[in-house]
């Protein structure tokens, strides 16, 4: 290889890491979310990713946060790649706040809930830096 194919060689991959990177930053973080209505009617924890977008109207979520490990460890299939473990809350106590929301009048439009002891995916680094680093987006988002 030449000095030149060398150079142009480096010079492609810079490119292509930046075109990657850039394509990156051009999609909406993907925010993972609870289905209210699953964890209030089915008793299961159903959750989806979707697009954390500003301009979003059809993204209507509440966002709760909780209290390290106080309670034996439970673990839940989020069905979206990784198993989620609760060390916070009891999943009972969850489903019924689901139901209890899903009656109120004034959150029967709210279709997703983020709480960040199943939201966070804490088995996977770049996952959950990448949710650390929306949690201000994700808070101001919700509803």
């Amino acid at each position: 290889m030449t000095k030149d194919k060398s150079v142009e060689h480096l010079f492609q991959e810079l490119t292509c890491d930046n075109n990657q990177q850039q394509q990156q930053q051009e999609k909406p973080f993907h925010v993972v979310l609870v289905d209210i209505e699953k964890a209030a009617n089915d008793y299961i924890i159903r959750c989806v990713e979707k697009p954390l977008e500003r301009n979003s109207e059809e993204l209507n979520f509440v966002a709760l946060s909780y209290r390290w490990g106080e309670l034996h460890e439970t673990s839940v299939d989020t069905q979206v790649g990784y198993t989620a473990s609760i060390t916070s809350f009891d999943l009972k106590d969850f489903q019924i706040l689901c139901q209890m929301m899903m009656k109120e009048p004034d959150l029967k439009s709210i279709k997703y809930v983020w709480v960040d002891a199943i939201c966070v995916d804490q088995t996977n680094y770049e996952r959950r830096k990448a949710t650390i680093h929306q949690m201000s987006n994700i808070y101001e988002r919700a509803t």
